[in-house]
């Protein structure tokens, strides 16, 4: 056998038999009718211009589901083809937080009932952002140090703080605008929502919220904290102002939790009536306004009119109101044109997205506020949920206004913080710091590669020489067609390593595990194997990413069949040993996303686009095209610029 016949072998063992969604194991065929669906909404909306890759709703749909592949020309060489079949791994957890993702394998549907415990409001006391503990000063510190510590950080991630943020986000924060608003919160009527030029009722609760917007950027300020959303560089930073520390994490993890929850808790999308608890349910169109996601659009009904009078006040701009059914109650009205806010048409435009992220209204009307120009002065809108079973209604007043300068918001006084997440391995997690920060020395190299495999050769370590070769393609992706004068040298040697190891037996091992994860044996191929996950090298880390493979794709009956044997472990350990191998990277955010954890899943997409001295392979290219399908599956949720 062939030793490309070898490696092709190796890359299809790897690959998942199908694509079952993450979201709804139970209903696949409901799940990409949703995309679809949302697709082909964004479609109708931008005048159905072809996106850039030209992609039909169905391969959109897909795409969500399983992150974009590349179209490589079929391999030829030795090491070609590990990569070339490089597809997501089974990701049909349920969504919410899951205790390990290995929990969440590719035939277990999971439990439901954590995540119909999710909070669908965005402004309760504790909403979708949760609840963070607070960090050691040891983490506090080692966070502080990473991006500033032996070399600026490269690209954008969750190690870099504000001495690097502002060269990395390619422009200054700049002045910004801070709106405060006074809240009544009230019982729900008959009416519905409240005209919002209508004064307050009587006894309502009293609130307060803060938010701001600038340039590229708006967010909130609660309590001590702050949450800013940082548009134009895709980042969500929260800082804990008490506790003077502060976290850098993607905005596609908030998206990704809000989309997951959508899709599952409607039965992706298909649902009208929500279910929660044993006797209460609540209509689809308030979920989608508290994850600020929906499958279509509401058909609301909209109606304008002069504004009226508030007391002694001189009416100003006009009132629209929106209605679910024409004889219904209103369920959202808002009052524009008053003159109370002046902000730039990008400040506006950043503040409704804020709103999108952290207040119950439904997308289509924050749609509608951003096809317009007027500031709002002041807004009234229901809220059912689990928390206002009944409804309650929420009438917004614009108070005052002021201008904010970003650097008062606190983060340059407050240490960045990275260390917050109890489902990362802690080696895992040093050795990635660490490779960020260049304290593990340079990235290996092509030429490294082929002296560490000649030297395994000259040792007579066949198995492990040949293992090594594949992690060289973990690193810098397939070989490239024309190996010849290339510096991928370990392709060049390809051939001449099967030559050499013609009679060894542990090479022969390595062949035979390759060819019965080709042939879907995946005890045999994972037995083969075993050997060696005691080796702290490169051989050992590519042992390691193949077994978790193959035990994702072995599915239930292989975690049962080798319960000492955990997918995201075995990854976290190859990561400790080689923190350069980008693809590593990929899998484990599969993994994490799998067991319903964005946040964790994002790390590692980020920070392995963010290794010094690496480019991403073709393996995690795929992220930048799995955030395109979440920015055009929830639109709302980025300014129109941010989305495409």
């Amino acid at each position: 056998m062939s030793v490309s016949t070898i490696i092709m072998a190796l890359s299809l063992a790897a690959t998942p038999v199908g694509s079952p969604s993450r979201l709804d194991p139970n209903d696949i065929e409901a799940l990409e009718a949703l995309l679809r669906a949302m697709d082909a909404q964004a479609e109708e909306q931008s005048g159905g211009e072809a996106a850039e890759d030209e992609a039909t709703s169905e391969e959109i749909a897909e795409d969500a589901v399983e992150p974009v592949q590349t179209d490589e020309p079929a391999p030829d060489s030795a090491v070609d083809a590990v990569s070339t079949a490089d597809e997501p791994a089974s990701e049909d957890a349920e969504p919410g937080e899951a205790d390990r993702p290995e929990a969440a394998d590719a035939n277990d549907a999971g439990d439901t009932g954590a995540t119909r415990e999710i909070m669908l409001e965005a402004d309760e006391s504790q909403t979708r952002e949760e609840a963070q503990a607070e960090p050691a000063q040891a983490e506090i510190d080692r966070g502080a140090m990473a991006g500033s510590a032996g070399q600026a950080p490269r690209r954008m991630g969750p190690h870099v703080g504000m001495d690097h943020y502002a060269s990395l986000r390619g422009a200054s924060w700049g002045e910004g605008v801070q709106l405060d608003w006074q809240i009544a919160v009230s019982p729900l009527g008959e009416d519905g929502a409240p005209a919002a030029d209508s004064a307050p009722e009587d006894g309502a609760r009293a609130q307060s919220r803060t938010f701001f917007s600038g340039s590229g950027w708006a967010g909130e300020i609660d309590d001590g904290n702050v949450w800013l959303y940082d548009f134009s560089a895709r980042r969500l930073l929260t800082l804990d102002r008490e506790n003077a520390h502060y976290a850098n994490a993607s905005i596609y993890a908030d998206v990704r939790r809000n989309v997951d929850i959508y899709a599952a808790l409607s039965q992706s999308g298909q649902a009208e009536e929500i279910a929660f608890g044993p006797s209460s349910s609540f209509h689809r169109f308030w979920l989608e306004a508290a994850m600020g996601v929906a499958a279509a659009p509401a058909g609301l009904t909209r109606t304008t009119r002069p504004a009226q009078s508030v007391g002694d006040e001189e009416p100003d701009g006009t009132v629209t109101s929106w209605y679910r059914q024409e004889d219904g109650p209103r369920v959202a009205s808002v009052w524009t044109g008053c003159g109370g806010a002046e902000m730039t048409d990008e400040q506006r435009a950043n503040l409704i997205t804020a709103f999108a992220h952290r207040v119950p209204i439904h997308p289509d009307i924050l749609a509608a506020l951003n096809e317009g120009n007027d500031a709002v002065c002041g807004l009234a809108f229901t809220v059912v949920s689990p928390e206002s079973p009944d409804g309650r209604v929420e009438h917004w007043t614009l108070a005052e206004v002021s201008a904010l300068d970003a650097d008062t918001l606190g983060f340059a006084d407050a240490s960045l913080h990275t260390g917050n997440s109890a489902l990362i391995d802690d080696d895992a997690h040093e050795a990635v710091m660490a490779a960020l920060a260049g304290d593990t020395g340079p990235a290996p190299e092509p030429a490294d590669f082929m002296l560490e495999i000649q030297s395994l050769r000259e040792e007579g370590d066949f198995a492990g020489a040949m293992l090594t070769q594949v992690q060289e393609v973990a690193h810098f992706g397939v070989c490239p067609s024309e190996t010849v004068g290339s510096e991928r040298l370990a392709c060049a040697g390809a051939s001449a390593l099967a030559d050499a190891a013609s009679e060894d037996e542990g090479y022969a091992a390595v062949v035979e595990a390759t060819e019965a994860a080709a042939e879907g044996s995946h005890r045999l191929a994972i037995n083969r194997l075993l050997p060696y996950l005691d080796r702290r090298d490169h051989a050992g880390a590519a042992a390691r990413t193949i077994i978790a493979r193959q035990l994702v794709e072995w599915g239930q009956e292989g975690l049962a069949a080798h319960e000492d044997l955990d997918p995201a472990g075995l990854l976290a350990e190859a990561l400790e040993i080689d923190p350069f191998a980008v693809n590593i990277y990929w899998y484990l955010s599969l993994r994490y996303m799998a067991a319903g954890a964005p946040e964790e899943a994002w790390f590692f997409l980020d920070t392995g686009r963010a290794l010094p001295g690496r480019e991403p392979t073709e393996t995690l290219a795929q992220a930048a095209g799995l955030e395109r399908r979440l920015g055009q599956l929830a639109p709302a949720l980025f300014p129109a610029d941010a989305a495409q």
